[in-house]
């Protein structure tokens, strides 16, 4: 089962300035309407939960 990532509204403080979108390598977290969201070109490597500061990446 291949594990993807989800964003946690409520910790993501929502920034532009986003250091887990600059580091996913598939270029899956994407800013649009104001939020943060990440699309289904997430392959679940992780990542991205490594460097979000409000720990608000999770992976199921």
């Amino acid at each position: 089962m291949i594990k993807r990532a989800y964003i946690d509204l409520e910790a993501c403080n929502q920034s532009r300035d986003c250091e887990a979108m600059k580091h996913c390598t598939k270029e899956a977290i994407n800013f649009d309407d104001g939020k943060l969201f990440i699309d289904q070109l997430c392959n679940g490597c992780g990542k991205c939960k490594k460097y979000c500061s409000n720990q608000a990446i999770k992976l199921v």
